[in-house]
């Protein structure tokens, strides 16, 4: 759609000016040449959109992405779209890729994509604190498995993840258990007892407080039940092992383009 500008309504009385009293004088009215006025005339069909003025974006730079760039940017995307921006870019960089994180980003945002818009619900701030060495601040939570996922005959048992994330690697550690009792709560907290660790509970509906591994949660249910329907108890734990696996050697922005175990080796040395 051409918007009709202050200065294309300027080139269209010149125009209709030149016809009645000539290329001449028209120039000399509108303090122009006479080729400027030719040109015009050229272009014009009676029409004020005639006379828009053409684009002067180059149609190329130097410095832009190559086509090969762009396949490779298409290729990560493809392949480690669900591990992230930060997995993305570290393998692309692996495939020869030399440009910035925010390079790749801005080509990522150029592809299309199905937007799906959600309203944000207000929430009160909170500061994080974050841990200072591995294992200083560790964030526990309990996760629903959903029953569409269970394939088996699980006779009316539910069963649940309890996820532990480090705060200052983002490792975790994840486990299955069929029943949400006082049992495995009585178990968890005289471990920490034994292992002389501090227990801290968050405030009551407080989500953010416990932001890492809410956010944690919340992945799981996109990445990986989404995707999978267990044929068998072990099935269920040996794939869900396999996963976290993965989750802690995966590359993230948070942590220098470095996966959660890298986080423990490096602070090791």
């Amino acid at each position: 759609m051409k918007i009709i500008t202050e200065e294309m309504k300027y080139r269209q009385k010149m125009c209709e000016y030149s016809k009645k009293h000539g290329v001449s004088k028209a120039a000399r009215k509108y303090h122009t040449n006479r080729k400027f006025v030719y040109r015009q005339l050229e272009k014009y069909d009676g029409t004020v959109k005639s006379l828009a003025l053409k684009s002067r974006k180059p149609i190329s730079h130097p410095n832009s992405h190559t086509k090969e760039e762009l396949k490779l940017i298409k290729h990560v995307k493809h392949y480690y779209e669900f591990d992230g921006l930060a997995e993305m870019y570290v393998q692309a960089k692996k495939r020869g890729y030399k440009r910035s994180y925010d390079s790749m980003c801005r080509q990522i945002r150029k592809l299309p994509k199905l937007e799906i818009k959600t309203q944000r619900k207000s929430y009160v701030k909170h500061n994080e604190i974050r841990g200072k060495y591995p294992g200083d601040k560790v964030q526990v939570d309990i996760k629903y498995v959903p029953d569409e996922c269970i394939g088996f005959k699980s006779h009316g048992k539910k069963y649940y993840q309890i996820t532990a994330i480090d705060e200052y690697s983002r490792k975790r550690v994840l486990k299955v258990v069929d029943e949400k009792t006082v049992t495995h709560t009585s178990k968890f907290i005289k471990t920490l007892e034994e292992l002389g660790i501090k227990h801290k509970r968050t405030k009551p509906y407080s989500p953010w407080q416990n932001g890492k591994v809410e956010r944690s949660h919340r992945i799981d249910g996109e990445k990986f039940y989404s995707r999978h329907k267990f044929k068998s108890y072990e099935d269920m734990v040996t794939k869900l092992t396999r996963y976290n696996t993965r989750y802690n050697n995966i590359a993230k922005k948070v942590l220098g383009f470095l996966s959660p175990n890298q986080m423990v080796e490096q602070y090791a040395i």
